[in-house]
């Protein structure tokens, strides 16, 4: 009769007690307790995941270190290759003979030669072409990996945060319990 329409009126004869303001409160301060520590698992959770994410990012970026190391001796034996066939001309291609006519020196001696250098130069021209393309791709990686791990990093750092704070909280109502006693807040 008073303009109060959303009071409801208890049960008649019922022997239910309310709650004092302090055990509500004890009791309001226990579910967010429960749902921080919720909070608080999920986010210890979401942390060991993104430290085995980073753990296999930073193995991903060893590997592919590991695997230009591997390349590394292949584009010395190339540039052996290369010096070996660069060296005076006058040492690979051998004098003409006395009677030798220009014909038969160019079918005998330097047409081979020519023809070994060709072959070095493509199968080196390929090798290079080859290894670009490796260090290419593994530099592509490479820099993946590095922005996934600092992702990570950045996102540890915030989980830690909140974790810390959830735990500020935590000791707080363990305080809380201590001052108002286990029973009351139970």
């Amino acid at each position: 009769a008073a303009g109060y329409t959303d009071v409801e009126r208890g049960q008649r004869g019922s022997t239910e007690e309310h709650l004092t303001v302090t055990q509500f409160k004890v009791q309001a301060e226990q579910e967010r307790l429960a749902d921080l520590k919720a909070a608080q698992a999920i986010a210890e959770a979401e942390i060991d995941d993104l430290e085995d994410q980073k753990k296999a990012a930073q193995l991903e970026a060893k590997e592919a270190t590991d695997r230009m190391k591997e390349l590394a001796p292949a584009v010395k034996n190339m540039e052996k290759l290369a010096r070996e066939f660069s060296d005076d001309p006058e040492q690979i291609l051998p004098e003409p003979g006395a009677l030798e006519s220009a014909k038969g020196y160019r079918e005998k001696k330097a047409k081979p030669l020519l023809e070994r250098i060709v072959k070095v130069l493509r199968s080196v021209y390929h090798a290079f072409l080859n290894l670009r393309n490796d260090y290419d791709r593994l530099q592509q990686r490479f820099s993946r990996e590095c922005a996934k791990t600092a992702r990570m990093g950045d996102r540890i750092d915030e989980l830690a945060d909140e974790n810390k704070i959830l735990r500020g909280i935590a000791e707080d109502f363990d305080r809380a319990k201590k001052t108002l006693g286990k029973d009351k807040v139970e």
